[in-house]
């Protein structure tokens, strides 16, 4: 093998939700496919507290909201099969920029698709992912949690049929 030539990968949004779950697992079950690695990334942001020189953020609640997002990426890594080698990332940011960023030589972006828009042709992409779909340059793959999936299912199969 050719060490010049890079392990493709995949970078998965973890968001703490059944949909984000479903997308690593979509991930880890490729890469083991396509000998590709899964990068797990959680972009998180840290709450302002009021102070009298203005909003600010402690190295404290830093800490601590570092802490919270790592501990859901580990949830999430533990759910793969351990034969999927898994690199995890808490980085604090707008989730849109941070996967777009940490996605840009990868090979897939991986994101989670759940029911939430009124919107009739986006009712299945959120804010974040749509975003990421406009601004990502590798391919993105939405996946529908289990819950969620019969739904969106139905709703793609309405898209498709009033764009025929």
């Amino acid at each position: 093998m050719n060490d010049s030539v890079e392990r493709p990968f995949f970078v998965a949004g973890i968001d703490g939700s059944e949909a984000g779950y479903a997308a690593a697992s979509w991930a880890a079950a490729r890469a083991a496919r396509d000998g590709a690695r899964v990068i797990l990334v959680h972009a998180y942001q840290v709450p302002a507290v009021v102070s009298v020189a203005g909003p600010m953020r402690t190295p404290a609640q830093k800490r601590a909201a570092r802490r919270t997002a790592l501990r859901m990426l580990e949830l999430a890594a533990k759910r793969l099969p351990p034969t999927v080698s898994v690199e995890l990332i808490a980085e604090e940011g707008a989730a849109d920029r941070v996967l777009v960023e940490r996605a840009a030589a990868a090979d897939l972006l991986v994101l989670g698709a759940r029911p939430q828009h009124r919107h009739p042709h986006l009712r299945f992409i959120g804010s974040i992912a749509s975003r990421c779909l406009r601004q990502a340059e590798c391919p993105v793959v939405l996946v529908p949690s289990l819950a969620a999936a019969p739904a969106v299912g139905d709703q793609l199969r309405e898209v498709a049929a009033q764009s025929a």
